[in-house]
C-alpha cells in the first residue's frame, strides 16, 4: 500500500487517489507482536490439562491402559538477565498435581490416584521473537535430557514476524524432521483473527492449528524401557498475547498425541504373552483439553 502511493504521487494527477487509499489504510489496527524481557520480572501462569490416555499392544491390539488423566501445573518464568544480543535468560519451574482414574476397572471408577511432582528448573535462551535457542537444567547434577523438549518448542512455539501485524495476517512455520523412513514435515500455522480484552490486558488473539512430529529418545522408565519411536502431535486452539506488556495471558488448545514405541517389558504380560526383557511394539494415542492462563507478573 505505502509503495503503490509513493509511485502514484511520484508520477502526478492521481493525488485524490493516492489520498483515498492512505485515508483507508488508517483504519488498519496493526501491532507488533514481541515478549518484552526485563531482568528481574517474575512472571507466574497455571496450566490444566484434561484428557483421555489408551495404550495398545499393536499385534494383539489388546488394550493395556485406559485412564482418565488430569494435571494442574503452576509455573514459574524469571527473567535472570537479558544479553546484549537481546536473548533472554528465563528460569522456567514447574510444580504439578497429576489425578489418574482407571477406566478399565470398573469396581475402581469412583477412586483416583494423585501424584505431585516438580520438575528440576531449565533456563531458556529465547529472542524477542519467540525464538527458542537452546535450554539446559539450572543444576549441572541433574541427569536427563531435554532432547524432546527442545524438538517441541522449535516445532509447536510462534516465532513472531519481525514488522507489524494485523488481522487476517497469516504465517506457516515448517520444519524438516529426519526420521528413519526418510525426512519428513511438520508445520504449524497461525492466524492474526482479531484483538480482545482479555484479563485487563489488550491482546492480539492469534489462532493456530499444526502438526509436529516428533523421534523419541532412548529411555528407561519404571515399568518399561524405550528403545525408540515417533509422536505425532496434532495442536488446535487460540492464544491471547498482550502486545503492549509483550507476555502471553491465556490460551486454549485440543492436544492429540498418537505414538508407535518399540519397548522391553520390564514385567510379565501375559494377556500379551510377554515375559520381562520381551520386545514390544505399542501404540499410545492421548487426547488432552489444555487451559493455560496467566496468574501473576511482578515487575523489579
Amino acid at each position: 500500500m505505502n509503495r503503490l502511493t509513493g509511485v502514484l504521487t511520484a508520477v502526478g494527477g492521481v493525488i485524490l487517489l493516492a489520498f483515498g487509499l492512505a485515508t483507508c489504510d488508517q483504519g488498519v489496527k496493526k501491532v507488533r507482536i514481541r515478549y518484552k524481557h526485563t531482568p528481574g520480572t517474575t512472571v507466574t501462569f497455571q496450566q490444566i490439562t484434561r484428557g483421555i490416555i489408551q495404550a495398545k499392544d499393536r499385534p494383539t491390539q489388546r488394550i493395556l491402559q485406559h485412564e482418565y488423566a488430569e494435571t494442574t501445573m503452576d509455573i514459574t518464568e524469571a527473567v535472570r538477565r537479558v544479553l546484549e544480543d537481546s536473548t533472554a535468560e528465563v528460569v522456567n519451574t514447574i510444580k504439578w498435581q497429576h489425578r489418574t482414574r482407571d477406566l478399565m476397572d470398573k469396581t475402581r471408577s469412583d477412586t483416583a490416584l494423585e501424584m505431585p511432582g516438580e520438575r528440576q528448573p531449565i533456563v531458556q535462551y529465547m529472542k524477542p521473537n519467540g525464538r527458542m535457542l537452546d535450554m539446559e537444567f539450572v543444576s549441572d547434577t541433574v541427569k536427563g535430557s531435554l532432547e524432546y523438549l527442545k524438538e517441541y518448542y522449535k516445532q509447536g512455539y510462534p516465532v513472531f514476524p519481525d514488522g507489524e501485524v494485523s488481522q487476517g495476517y497469516s504465517w506457516t512455520q515448517t520444519t524438516t524432521v529426519v526420521l528413519p523412513d526418510g525426512p519428513m514435515e511438520a508445520s504449524t500455522t497461525y492466524t492474526i483473527k482479531s484483538f480482545a480484552r482479555e484479563r485487563g490486558y489488550d491482546c492480539a488473539v492469534i489462532e493456530y492449528d499444526g502438526l509436529c512430529i516428533i523421534p523419541l529418545p532412548a529411555k528407561q522408565m519404571e515399568k518399561i524401557d524405550v528403545i525408540s519411536g515417533v509422536d505425532r502431535i496434532t495442536s488446535k486452539g487460540h492464544m491471547y498475547f498482550a502486545y503492549k506488556e509483550g507476555m502471553l495471558v491465556q490460551l486454549k488448545e485440543r492436544w492429540i498425541l498418537s505414538s508407535d514405541r518399540l519397548v522391553i517389558e520390564k514385567e510379565p504380560k501375559p494377556e500379551c504373552g510377554y515375559e520381562p526383557g520381551d520386545t514390544a511394539r505399542i501404540e499410545v494415542g492421548i487426547e488432552y483439553d489444555v487451559d493455560f492462563y496467566l496468574t501473576g507478573s511482578k515487575a523489579p
